[in-house]
């Protein structure tokens, strides 16, 4: 009888142990299955705190390419007229989820600490993920709160839509034979409307950097500019644009004593200006008179002269989920002699050739014919070429730079590790 009770104890402590163990496992089980179905989402927001979204939005799966994902968020930014800036999200839906598609845009102002602004458009991810969220079995788990009462008044801004900025930063650095100082001063003040911009600008920079030589000779290299910059622009509809710009400025790089210009520009956008964020071709032309007159005499023994231009700019931009491209074509010519002329060629193209690659080609070439500011080559010593003080003669310019990038393993990309600061 003992034996049968000991071996009925034993039955029932193995029974209950099952069952404890069962039960201590379901939850991370049903934890994992939870994990498993929640929504794949590939953000694409390289100007965002991405590790701030993850650690504020842990309901959703983060993919580290768009083909694996059920959601595409693609971010674009461009400048506001309060002097912050305008973050557009557009939603794509894949998958399970195509044709379920949405754009939301966050505003943040130019006094919002970056803390405040992450903030803002994460809160707006979160409410364009809502749409697909609701489909999965992670909605049970979402609960929608309001916490705040617009009060019923129509908006007044006393300012009436204009921002002022006054901005000064200065840094040097140094070593035993080397030092440099850099000193750069602006003041702005910008009203933006749906049917007028005007930007108006005062700069000022200052350079200087001071190098002993081996044989105990000393070089001083110092550049100075400054400038006023106005520009105002009618909107005439929802493709046209009306505007002009003049400025004031000095430069000794370009060997310009004073330098003021009057220009106005005529622009027509194929695209919908709304819609900006995402694409445009834009056609601007400008016409234009400038009056210079020259630190040093030119190469074509000039001290002073009047010049009229033309110019023409055609500028393409298209962002898709697929990757980004953008290029632009610019050519001016001047009135007084049409032998001086610029071309310019400009591209970049960000593009995700398939799952983990993806390719970055940017680049610009420029041909030369209008550098009529130059001083004469007999003014210019070997110092002043090689530290670059002054603008050199040149039938071209170039630059081009590629990148490419190849990611593999696991498609998740949800956890944030801060440790090291790295």
């Amino acid at each position: 009888m003992t034996c049968f009770v000991r071996i009925l104890l034993l039955i029932w402590l193995a029974s209950m142990t099952l069952v404890a163990t069962s039960y201590a496992q379901a939850p991370s089980d049903t934890l994992s299955t939870l994990r498993n179905q929640a929504l794949k989402v590939f953000l694409d927001f390289n100007r965002g705190d991405r590790n701030f979204i993850r650690t504020q939005i842990q309901y959703i799966n983060y993919v580290r390419d768009r083909n694996q994902a059920d959601v595409h968020v693609m971010a674009t930014t461009r400048r506001s007229g309060s002097g912050g800036r305008e973050y557009t999200f557009t939603f794509t839906g894949q998958n399970n989820y195509v044709s379920m598609n949405d754009t939301l845009i966050f505003f943040s102002n130019q006094t919002d600490t970056q803390d405040e602004v992450r903030r803002g458009y994460t809160r707006v991810v979160q409410m364009g993920l809502m749409r697909y969220v609701v489909h999965t079995p992670l909605a049970r788990f979402i609960n929608i709160d309001y916490n705040y009462r617009l009060p019923q008044r129509p908006v007044t801004d006393r300012w009436d839509y204009w921002v002022f900025r006054i901005n000064a930063n200065t840094s040097m650095n140094g070593e035993q034979r080397r030092n440099r100082y850099h000193l750069n001063g602006n003041i702005s003040a910008n009203r933006i409307t749906p049917n007028w911009k005007t930007r108006l600008s005062v700069n000022g920079t200052f350079n200087e950097e001071n190098i002993t030589l081996s044989d105990g000779g000393q070089v001083k290299n110092t550049r100075h500019s400054k400038d006023f910059n106005l520009l105002h622009v009618k909107s005439l509809s929802d493709h046209w644009s009306l505007g002009v710009s003049n400025w004031v400025s000095t430069s000794t790089y370009n060997n310009r004593k004073l330098s003021l210009g009057l220009m106005p520009a005529l622009e027509y956008n194929f695209y919908p200006y709304v819609e900006s964020t995402r694409h445009e071709i834009r056609f601007l032309y400008e016409i234009g008179m400038a009056l210079n007159q020259y630190e040093e005499v030119t190469l074509f023994d000039k001290t002073e002269e009047s010049l009229y231009f033309e110019k023409l700019s055609i500028i393409w931009e298209n962002r898709k989920p697929w990757g980004q491209a953008e290029m632009e074509l610019e050519g001016s010519h001047l009135f007084n002699d049409v032998n001086f002329y610029r071309i310019e060629l400009s591209s970049n193209l960000n593009l995700r050739l398939f799952t983990g690659f993806s390719v970055r080609l940017s680049g610009k070439i420029e041909r030369i014919k209008d550098q009529i500011s130059l001083a004469k080559e007999a003014g210019i010593d070997d110092q002043e070429v090689l530290l670059r003080q002054r603008e050199l003669q040149t039938p071209y310019r170039y630059r081009a730079n590629v990148g490419l990038s190849y990611t593999f393993g696991s498609i998740y990309a949800n956890v944030v590790n801060p440790r090291l600061g790295r």
